[in-house]
Formats: structure tokens, sequence, C-alpha cells
């Protein structure tokens, strides 16, 4: 069974959010995956602010650093809900084969 079993999401800075991600992941979509987590919510620039990591087959811990800087083409805005997904190595990021939506609330800088 693949299932997120908890977050914990840790404030860095105005620009900055970790989110540990507690998975348990069955290994449908090969050995390892990636774990990949989207702010959404009202944020202007041409990207929503995200990160990722691998992870492997079994149960788990990852954390994941999330950015909003115009660095990375997020200006400013404020978020309302956090994606979290497991995505096959192989596929690019088209085949999001698990996700679910935690809500979320925080203003970026």
């Amino acid at each position: 069974m693949t299932d997120i079993l908890g977050i914990q999401v840790t404030e860095v800075s105005n620009s900055e959010i970790q989110v540990t991600v507690n998975y348990s992941y069955n290994g449908s979509k090969g050995d390892e995956a990636y774990l990949a987590i989207e702010a959404t919510g009202d944020i202007p620039g041409r990207y929503t602010p995200w990160g990722y990591t691998r992870v492997k087959k079994g149960s788990g811990t990852a954390t994941v650093k999330v950015l909003c800087t115009p660095q990375v083409g997020c200006l400013s805005g404020k978020t309302n809900a956090l994606w979290i997904k497991l995505v096959a190595l192989d596929k690019g990021w088209q085949d999001d084969f698990y996700h679910e939506m935690y809500s979320y609330n925080k203003r970026w800088n």
C-alpha cells in the first residue's frame, strides 16, 4: 500500500518551508520514486513554490525544502494548500500516481 502517513511543516523563513513527510511506498512504479510538494494558492509569478526528493520502496521519512524566491520564479503571495505527490522516476513529472492535498496557510514575502 502507498500512503502519506503524516506531515510536519517547519517555517524556515518568509520564503522557505521544510515539509517532513512520513510515507509508505509499495514499489508499484519501481524501487524509487520522487516525493514532490507543491504549494498552491494565490501566488503571482511564473511558478508556484515546490520541491522534491527521492524516496525508496518501503516506509520512511523524507524532508523537502520548498522555496518562493524571484530566482525560482515565485514573487510573493499566499498558500492555502500543499499537494504531496509520488511521481514515477522514468515518466518525468507526468505520472503522479499518488497524491494528497493538505490544508496549509502561509504568506510568502
